[in-house]
């Protein structure tokens, strides 16, 4: 009687494991098969057709009616559309993104996808509630829910998606506090709830995702102080708190924000100064804090931020002087494009050293108490398209630098002497603002050479003549 070799029995126990994994895929995959079937059926609208392709399709194989067995169909991981399988067939993506599905997520089983990784249905039209459920996703990593029309709260059993890098559900409908137990995601590197009407105090649980680097909370109700325990976020690239009503100090803690290039929490309802360590963000390329109630001097620390592009400050309470140093950082010069400290209570001199910013765009320092002259060096500002130094108390006469600017000019002063000829020379589309001056003499010819003039009040001067204004304007007062 003939043995059985080593090989050949190898080779019949590859081909029993082979058989039994096939079997287990295929048992997985129908299995996901008819989850997503389920959930399909439950939608409401899905106008672009793309579900259509989620449907069995049986080969020419007839059904067997005597092993009640169905012929071979496809599977999620074949032609479905949105859906990735991983290559023991299990469903680790599923991605509607902007597909125009109407439904809601209360008859999806999530218990049915224990290997899901990636789910995306954002810029659709699903509603309803998140469902606690969520929790079964053990391996999902990134979930995209936003802009859709989701209601209700987030469940605390987020908490529990451990593995969970990114979280975005802007742009939808929640309310209720933000679950402290998101704070037990310590993989999150990117929060966004941003466009919701969330509310309550920010909770200092956030403060354990170490290696969060995006967090949006913006255009919320959120309330209550920012906790210190946010500083410990030292991987943060983008922190978005604006359009709330949180209140207090911005926390000196922020100054461990070393790779931050973001800081925006204007529209809030703070409180005392911009502290000093603000000068710790090294990586800082946008600051955007007004209309944040914020007081006391702008620190000079601020001026040590290399990186810097934007600076927006305006509509606070800031007071004191604008400091020379802002002119002095050579990588400043180059790179900072937006400076606005207008509607604050700043007083002292304008620097000249501002006109070193070659790249600045605009320059927005109306409204505050700001004395003495204009400096002639803001007419080397060659990219400035909006000059705007109206409602201080500068006084003396316009530069004839100034005449080598572009675009918007608000001087609305106590500005005295004559309307320097080179004003004629602007080019671009402009507002001349010169009302509340004192000026004297006679309105030039040069002013009626600007071909783009928009608007030239002229009240409460003291002109003795006006001479013809040959450009067209829009309005004239």
């Amino acid at each position: 009687m003939p043995t059985v070799s080593n090989s050949q029995k190898l080779y019949s126990l590859a081909l029993f494991f082979l058989f039994v994994l096939l079997s287990n895929v295929s048992s997985i995959s129908t299995k996901e098969a008819d989850a997503l079937l389920q959930w399909k059926a439950s939608l409401q609208n899905d106008p672009n057709k793309v579900l259509s392709s989620w449907t069995y399709k049986p080969n020419n194989n007839s059904f067997n009616s005597s092993t009640k067995t169905q012929p071979s169909t496809t599977t999620p991981c074949t032609t479905w559309f949105g859906i990735s399988c991983n290559i023991a067939g299990n469903v680790i993506g599923i991605n509607l993104t902007n597909c125009g599905l109407e439904g809601t997520l209360q008859n999806f089983s999530f218990s049915s996808f224990p290997n899901l990784a990636y789910f995306d249905l954002s810029l659709n039209s699903i509603s309803g509630t998140i469902p606690p459920e969520i929790s079964s996703l053990s391996k999902l990593i990134q979930l995209n829910l936003s802009t859709n029309q989701i209601f209700g709260k987030i469940p605390e059993q987020i908490g529990l998606v451990s593995d969970l890098q990114v979280l975005v559900l802007s742009n939808n409908k929640l309310n209720g506090s933000i679950p402290k137990e998101i704070g037990y995601l310590a993989s999150l590197t990117e929060l966004d709830v941003h466009a919701n009407s969330l509310g309550g105090p920010i909770p200092t649980s956030l403060g354990n995702l170490t290696n969060l680097a995006y967090l949006h909370l913006e255009i919320n109700s959120l309330s209550g102080f920012i906790p210190l325990e946010m500083g410990n976020l030292s991987e943060l690239i983008e922190l978005y708190l604006n359009n709330n009503t949180l209140k207090g100090p911005i926390p000196s803690s922020f100054g461990n924000f070393k790779k931050l290039k973001v800081l925006s929490s204007f529209q809030n309802q703070l409180s005392g100064a911009i502290p000093k360590e603000i000068g710790n963000l090294i990586s800082l390329k946008e600051l955007r804090l007004h209309s944040s109630n914020l007081s006391g001097p702008i620190p000079e620390s601020l001026y040590d931020l290399r990186n810097l592009s934007y600076i927006h400050l305006q509509r606070n309470q800031l007071s004191g002087p604008i400091s020379e140093e802002i002119g002095k950082l050579k990588s400043l010069i180059e790179k900072l494009t937006v400076l606005n400290m207008f509607k604050n209570q700043l007083s002292g001199f304008i620097p000249s050293e501002i006109g070193n910013l070659k790249s600045l765009h605009s320059l927005g320092l109306h409204g505050n108490r700001l004395s003495g002259s204009i400096p002639a060096s803001l007419g080397d500002l060659g990219n400035l398209t909006a000059l705007l130094l109206s409602n201080n108390t500068l006084s003396g006469p316009i530069p004839e630098e100034i005449g080598k600017l572009k675009s918007l000019v608000s001087l609305e002063n106590q500005l005295s002497g004559s309307i320097p000829s080179e004003i004629g020379l602007m080019t671009g589309p402009h507002d001349f603002l010169i009302a509340s001056n004192g000026f004297n003499g006679s309105i030039l010819r040069e002013i009626g050479k600007m071909k783009s003039l928009r608007r030239l009040p002229l009240d409460t001067n003291n002109h003795s003549s006006h001479s013809c204004l040959y450009g067209k304007l829009d309005s004239f007062s």
